[in-house]
C-alpha cells in the first residue's frame, strides 16, 4: 500500500494471498475480510486486469461459502463464469474450470446434485485438455464428483474416483504429502459410510 497505493493490482495481489494465508490458519472472518478487499480493488482494475480481478472474486466466492454466506457466493460465482462467457476461449480457461468447480461445490451442498453433476464434468474437461488426465489439477474434480455418486447412492463409482485421486496425488507429491493425507481421509469417510 505504501509503495504502490490503496488501489494498485500489487495491493490486491497481496491482500488474496493475505486471505489465502488466513484461510490456512483458519481466520475465515480476516479472510473473507482480505478477499473482498482484493475483489473490490480488482474490479477498479478490471478493464485493465481482467484475468486478476476474476481471480481475486473466485477466491472471494469461494470464502463465502466456507463463511456459509451460500446466496452472496453463488451470486458472484455467476457474475464471474458469465464474465468469462464474454471471451471467445473461455472453454479451455483454466479460471474458468475452477469458477465452475466453486459453484459445483456450492450446488452439492444445496442438493442441487445434477446441476453439480454437470458443472463439475465441464471443469474435469476443461483440465484434463488443458492437463491431461493424470495431472493434480484434475483430482478437485474428480473428488466433487465422487461426492456426486456418493450423494447419489453410487457408491462403487465414488471409490473408483477416490481411488484415482490418492494414486494421482501419490505419484504426483509423494506419500507423506498433503494433498496425499487429504486423498485417504475422502477414501475413509467414504469407508466410514459404507461401514468397512
Amino acid at each position: 500500500k505504501e509503495i504502490f497505493g490503496e488501489s494498485h493490482l500489487e495491493t490486491a495481489i497481496s491482500l488474496n494471498n493475505l486471505a489465502i494465508l488466513s484461510e490456512a490458519k483458519g481466520n475465515l472472518i480476516i479472510a473473507e475480510d482480505l478477499s473482498r478487499q482484493a475483489a473490490i480493488i480488482g474490479e477498479v482494475n478490471r478493464d485493465s486486469h481482467k484475468n486478476e480481478y476474476l481471480s481475486f472474486a473466485i477466491n472471494y466466492a469461494r470464502i463465502l461459502f466456507l463463511n456459509g454466506k451460500n446466496s452472496d457466493s453463488e451470486s458472484l460465482y455467476y457474475k464471474v463464469k458469465n464474465s468469462y462467457e464474454q471471451n471467445d476461449n473461455f472453454h479451455t480457461d483454466q479460471g474458468y474450470a475452477q469458477c465452475l468447480q466453486g459453484l459445483a461445490q456450492l450446488k452439492l451442498h444445496s442438493g442441487q446434485l445434477e446441476d453439480a453433476y454437470e458443472l463439475l464434468n465441464k471443469s474435469l474437461q476443461i483440465n484434463i485438455n488443458l492437463f491431461g488426465d493424470s495431472n493434480h489439477l484434475i483430482c478437485k474434480n474428480l473428488i466433487g464428483i465422487a461426492h456426486y455418486h456418493s450423494l447419489s447412492g453410487q457408491f462403487q463409482e465414488s471409490s473408483i474416483l477416490l481411488e484415482q485421486v490418492l494414486k494421482i496425488c501419490k505419484e504426483t507429491f509423494g506419500e507423506g504429502h498433503p494433498e496425499v493425507a487429504v486423498a485417504l481421509t475422502h477414501l475413509g469417510n467414504l469407508y466410514f459410510e459404507l461401514s468397512q
